[in-house]
């Protein structure tokens, strides 16, 4: 068990545009798409990885000195600090429990699809620490494996099922078919949008309104530019944290990209 528990912790070391390609290649190999197909589409996937990583690195390095520098001028104290997900990742694959876990949640998926009870084909492995993590909060407050496990059984399984649901909404945003997003942290919002909409839907008036990205900028044209927006938020919060002409102009421009 133990040298089981290295070898998974080894493979989920790899950063998500490492592991994740990897995945896909071997499913290219398996479903025998060609070698040639198969490393074309896993290396397209951890470039855009990394595209996403450079532009969240960006933005918290312009941003961060910004809020620092307005808490400082208006004396705001904050008692709770959110520390973000890589230290929860890094909380649930240090769980003496998660290979385990993660081992019968893939098994899981893989007799779901043998009795048809499921069309979600879950590849994103190190997107499983959202589960995961779930049974480590489970067993540190009762104690208990069992619950932990069942909490993440039922709560992959429930995961599988919204991901289906929400699939043709996904199909219809990206134009990707045959796509879905079985992602937890996503998901648990899923339907709640979908009761919010029947709602809304029900109200005169508010029902006929078109709110998109691209609708609000036909209406209001270039200030509906997201550069533009960008633009005008980074100079508001750049004069609000006290910076001289200068740095506020920059601020503004770096947001703007």
């Amino acid at each position: 068990m133990t040298e089981f528990n290295e070898v998974i912790h080894y493979v989920l070391g790899f950063q998500p545009y490492v592991l994740l390609p990897l995945i896909i290649f071997v499913l290219a190999l398996v479903f025998r798409l060609g070698v040639g197909t198969g490393f074309r589409a896993a290396l397209t996937i951890g470039i855009g990885f990394i595209g996403i990583f450079l532009v969240f690195d960006y933005f918290v390095g312009v941003i961060h000195p910004v809020i620092l520098a307005l808490g400082s001028r208006w004396g705001l104290q904050q008692t709770t600090l959110d520390v973000g997900w890589p230290p929860l990742a890094s909380m649930t694959w240090s769980y003496p429990w998660a290979a385990v876990i993660l081992a019968i949640l893939l098994g899981i998926n893989v007799l779901l699809l043998v009795a048809r009870l499921t069309r979600t084909v879950d590849i994103d492995v190190w997107n499983y620490w959202h589960v995961i993590f779930l049974a480590l909060m489970v067993q540190t407050v009762t104690g208990n494996f069992w619950l932990a496990l069942a909490a993440a059984v039922v709560a992959f399984v429930l995961v599988l099922k919204l991901a289906e649901w929400s699939a043709p909404a996904v199909n219809k945003l990206t134009g990707l078919k045959g796509i879905c997003i079985p992602h937890l942290s996503g998901l648990a919002y899923f339907p709640v949008a979908v009761a919010l909409d029947a709602l809304l839907g029900r109200i005169p008036g508010l029902r006929k309104w078109q709110l998109s990205p691209e609708s609000l900028q036909k209406r209001l044209g270039l200030a509906g530019e997201p550069a533009v927006i960008g633009l005008v938020v980074g100079l508001l919060l750049a004069w609000a944290a006290g910076y001289d002409v200068k740095v506020i102009l920059e601020t503004g421009v770096k947001l703007a990209a």
